[in-house]
């Protein structure tokens, strides 16, 4: 049963690339070539196929299977479009004329077809969903593992699971202590940088950079550094000292 468009993501990127690469492998469609085009998108090509994978805010528009049809026309292969927040109507309608399939993730990673060309690509014997209980792992081991293209020689190597309850492969942000997603980049409860082993909990900005804290400007609560020794009164330590001569 088709799924209801929302406006946030059901998975992450990296989630719904794992589901969809789990997937089309399942249906022997093998990934050949990995690309990332823009923010929130990743494709991943066949020998037969471009399947594309978008994650943004609200349903996919018609807008995006257009984007796709010129680079499957450029690359002479049949597209598949899959999305986390579902397809608008104007979407569905355009990609049922060109031939598109459509799909949707599921929460748990289940691929859901929404029109008759995805329909046909569905395999006789059903695939577990990808974060069907007991959880899979997705990244234990670094933020970024999608363009790690498995070879044509070597089968893919089932994913670890995690027993619910099991925190050990599961990410602590050293600033805060919050507990997050083995692929999590940043800490969503204060912003410290989880992208590497070596972050330490260093503060992002807005684009994934480190921020750069100011500068304090000299002042009563931050006075400069002195060199060199100084006078100050030993009994209150004030600096407002003057030297007085005899009369």
């Amino acid at each position: 049963m088709p799924l209801k468009p929302q406006t946030q993501p059901r998975l992450s990127l990296t989630e719904a690339y794992h589901a969809t690469q789990r997937w089309l492998d399942h249906i022997g469609l093998r990934t050949v070539t990995i690309n990332e085009p823009a923010d929130g998108v990743v494709e991943l090509c066949s020998s037969t196929h471009i399947a594309r994978i978008r994650i943004n805010t609200g349903p996919v528009s018609q807008r995006a299977v257009l984007a796709l049809l010129r680079v499957a026309e450029e690359s002479d292969l049949t597209p598949l479009l899959f999305s986390a927040t579902g397809f608008s109507n104007g979407a569905i309608g355009f990609s049922a004329s060109q031939n598109v399939g459509l799909f949707d993730l599921a929460a748990d990673g289940e691929i859901i077809p929404m029109n008759k060309v995805a329909g046909q690509l569905m395999p006789e014997e059903a695939l577990e969903p990808a974060f069907a209980s007991p959880i899979e792992a997705v990244e234990s081991e670094g933020p970024i593992s999608y363009f790690e293209v498995p070879s044509i020689e070597d089968e893919p190597k089932q994913a670890e699971s995690i027993e619910p309850g099991d925190l050990s492969d599961w990410r602590t942000c050293p600033r805060c202590g919050s507990t997050h997603h083995p692929g999590t980049r940043m800490c969503a409860s204060c912003g410290a940088d989880l992208s590497t082993p070596t972050g330490g909990g260093q503060l992002l900005g807005p684009r994934g950079a480190p921020a750069v804290v100011p500068k304090r400007a000299p002042g009563p609560s931050n006075p400069p550094k002195r060199i060199g020794p100084t006078l100050q009164c030993r009994t209150c330590g004030s600096h407002e000292i003057e030297l007085i001569y005899p009369d």
